[in-house]
C-alpha cells in the first residue's frame, strides 16, 4: 500500500511540474485535496462511490472554468477542466488507498 501511496504523489509531483503558470499548479494540488475530502466525506465506499467521488471533483471544476469564463480579465479553458478532473481522480485514487 506504501508503494501505490508513492507512487501517486510521485505521480502529483511530477504533474505539479510539468506545468507551467503558477496558478495552474495551486489548481492540481487544490483539487487533488478536494478528491481526497470528496471520497472521504462518504460513509460507504464501494466502486460507485469512487465514481461518484470523482464525478462531483470534475463537476466543481467545470463549474470553476464556467464562472471564470464569465469574468473579465479571466479565462476558461477546457484543458483546465481536464486537469481538475485528473488531479480530483488522483486524491480519490489517493484516499483509496490509504484510508481503505
Amino acid at each position: 500500500r506504501l508503494i501505490v501511496v508513492g507512487g501517486i504523489v510521485v505521480l502529483y509531483l511530477v504533474g505539479v511540474f510539468w506545468l507551467d503558470i503558477p496558478e495552474e499548479r495551486v489548481h492540481f494540488l487544490e483539487y487533488g485535496i478536494l478528491g481526497l475530502l470528496v471520497y472521504n466525506g462518504f460513509e460507504k465506499r464501494g466502486i460507485k462511490i469512487i465514481f461518484l467521488s470523482i464525478f462531483l471533483v470534475a463537476l466543481f471544476g467545470a463549474i470553476d472554468e464556467l464562472i471564470q469564463w464569465y469574468l473579465p480579465n479571466r479565462v476558461g479553458d477546457i484543458r483546465d477542466v481536464v486537469m481538475n478532473a485528473v488531479s480530483g481522480a488522483m486524491g480519490v485514487c489517493l484516499g483509496r488507498v490509504y484510508w481503505d
